[in-house]
């Protein structure tokens, strides 16, 4: 408490909470759909009040409509749930037993509008809902788990672990630990401490599930995420993917389904057959980086390509060129069919975009569908997957030692294989005043998703601050995790007080030019050094704004730095964290120098948008599948 009302006046960039009073509240006319009957005017206000946490105000408004609707079931169950999240059980027990007397459909009906704004992707008014429903019926095991991961989404990982634990009560599906396992991943942490917790727990969590004997006859079933937030903590997790990865094929052998043509020696067509697996060849980051490598893919005589996707939302342009030699395929949503689906087309290459940020393509991944099977950087860490025999990235982003970091086989390409699009600068610039930001002052801004901020960097947020008594740092609030600004303000206040009022959080923008704007009218831009920028690192570079980099041990700490070396600038790169806080900061003072570093950058940064080599090499990688890996290159830093 004492750090979120220090945080309200040491952060003065943050958004404030959003009044629960203005709040348009979000369910009520689907909970009148499912056969609802909402009584009480206050319930909307009621609603947006539990949505921000408020849940005092809820209650205070919500005693007052129970006295004067006493037959009014949702008012007493959002009684109870007010209640409960300010912690008065009793209460809130005897508030849910009213609800259920008034209305035994209740708990269906609100988990009905609990799941459809799931399905919407509207998590937080969604939770609401779903904890309504699980508090109505506390034993009712597939309510506990959509709360859960409702949670998990969300990023409240702790809130998570509690529902699991409720769910462990209830069932004893062999399911539930691993789920748990999974989500209990924190997204953000709140100390260094924190993390090396979180990652001891974790890996012993692990240890224990390998020591058991559990069946999983439908994986995908049961476990509908994955460790996606690992690879934030900035350590190797080959040993860990791989223990994930033996796990799952112990509980759920199938999962090492081989097609029969793979058992064949040979390839007999006149083109190479390639399929490439992805739910995101659209407006998405992994689309980004590969749609239209894939799209000049097409072009080659050598190659027949088929795109696999989890839904029909592929770029148009991708669409229309796979049909002049290929096809699109859309996968049917369960294991078994997929599998079969791509089995058919007795394909020589299967090519996986990613297969971390979705159960569906991380489970099917464990499958021998192709003779030969490699993995993408749209997700840049080893998976663990015994059936994926090569993890291809580039030379010039890899550390000399880097074979060390994944269970593939390393493909170390001589270019970086992405083509993407050049960005348009808008029209017009939008100024500083325009963009409500500080004329007078020195702005780091850094353009990151709040979980690639590790616990780590603060130190060196901290020295970059205090060096620049007129520098502001600019972060931006997670869309859909609007808890993480809160708790990375908190982490500050612990580890940087002294110049933690100098942060300020802005809401992320999805409009491209303010975005843009920002970037423009930065001083210096601030790379996070154990997981780089990917496609935002592609957009900072194509407007030229000094962007400081220090390349880490792990690939997704050396993307940037790749970028810098394809391009033969690398005025922006530090050796050390030491140097990073320096460089920042003399850029950040020199005005000259930077102008200098934005001509020569964007006079070379055509090379990572139009680089068709990038292409080429692909293309020769997918044609001559025994083509040794190339040889690892030396750092070639200033």
């Amino acid at each position: 408490m004492l750090g979120s009302l220090l945080r309200r006046f040491l952060l003065p960039g943050r958004a404030a909470t959003p009044s629960p009073v203005t709040a348009c509240a979000v369910g009520l006319d689907e909970f009148a759909e499912f056969g609802g009957r909402v009584q009480v005017d206050g319930l909307a206000w009621a609603l947006a009040a539990c949505h921000v946490g408020d849940y005092d105000a809820a209650a205070g408004r919500l005693r007052t409509a129970t006295k004067q609707h006493p037959d009014d079931a949702l008012a007493w169950a959002l009684l109870g749930r007010s209640l409960r999240g300010c912690g008065e059980d009793a209460d809130a027990d005897r508030c849910f037993d009213s609800a259920r007397s008034l209305d035994a459909a209740l708990a269906g009906r609100c988990g009905a509008v609990g799941s459809r704004l799931y399905d919407r992707r509207a998590y937080a008014w969604a939770l609401v809902w779903l904890q309504v429903a699980a508090d109505l019926e506390p034993t009712d095991a597939d309510l506990l788990n959509r709360v859960a991961l409702a949670s998990v989404r969300l990023g409240r990982v702790e809130d998570a672990d509690r529902w699991f634990d409720r769910l462990a009560d209830v069932s004893s599906a062999d399911g539930v630990r691993l789920r748990r396992m999974l989500a209990s991943i924190p997204q953000i942490y709140r100390s260094k401490a924190h993390l090396t917790r979180a990652r001891a727990r974790y890996a012993a969590e692990l240890d224990a599930l390998l020591s058991r004997r559990f069946v999983l006859p439908d994986p995908l079933a049961e476990i509908p995420l994955t460790n996606f937030f690992l690879c934030y903590q900035g350590g190797n997790d080959v040993d860990l993917q791989r223990k994930l990865a033996q796990l799952f094929l112990r509980a759920c052998p199938a999962l090492g389904y081989i097609a029969d043509h793979c058992r064949e020696p040979t390839r007999t067509g006149a083109r190479v057959r390639v399929g490439v697996v992805s739910a995101f060849l659209r407006s998405h980051s992994v689309g980004a980086w590969y749609n239209r490598l894939f799209q000049h893919l097409c072009a080659d005589e050598r190659l027949e390509l088929l795109l696999f996707t989890t839904s029909e939302d592929v770029d148009g342009d991708l669409r229309a060129a796979v049909t002049v030699r290929g096809r699109h395929v859309r996968l049917a949503p369960t294991l078994q069919v997929a599998r079969q689906q791509i089995a058919a087309e007795r394909l020589d290459v299967l090519v996986y975009t990613d297969v971390a940020q979705l159960a569906f393509t991380y489970f099917l991944a464990f499958g021998r569908l192709a003779p030969r099977q490699c993995l993408l950087a749209g997700h840049p860490a080893t998976s663990g997957v015994p059936g994926l025999d090569e993890f291809v990235s580039s030379g010039l982003q890899e550390a000399p030692d880097a074979d060390a970091h994944y269970s593939e086989r390393l493909v170390r390409m001589k270019t970086i294989p992405v083509l993407v699009e050049r960005p348009v600068p808008p029209e017009r610039v939008l100024t500083r005043a325009d963009l409500a930001l500080p004329e007078d002052r020195t702005l780091y801004v850094c353009p990151m998703r709040l979980q690639k901020l590790h616990p780590d960097f603060d130190d060196m947020l901290g020295g970059i601050l205090r060096r620049d008594p007129k520098g502001e740092l600019i972060l931006f609030d997670d869309l859909i995790a609007r808890d993480w600004s809160g708790i990375l303000g908190d982490r500050f206040l612990e580890s940087i007080p002294d110049v933690a009022h100098r942060v300020r959080f802005r809401a992320w923008t999805t409009k491209r030019d303010e975005f843009h704007s920002i970037l423009a009218r930065a001083d210096v831009l601030l790379d996070t050094p154990w997981f780089n920028g990917g496609v935002t690192s592609h957009l900072a570079l194509g407007i030229g704004t000094p962007f400081v980099t220090w390349p880490t041990e792990l690939f997704r700490g050396r993307m940037t730095y790749g970028m810098y070396r394809q391009m033969g600038v690398l005025d922006c790169v530090a050796d050390t964290p030491e140097g990073y806080v320096q460089l920042a900061v003399e850029l950040g003072r020199d005005p000259v120098r930077c102008a200098a570093i934005r001509s020569r950058v964007r006079e070379r940064n055509a090379i990572l948008y139009e680089n068709l080599d990038a292409v080429a090499e692909f293309a020769d990688f997918l044609v001559a599948p025994c083509t040794p890996a190339l040889p690892p290159v030396a750092d070639a830093r200033r």
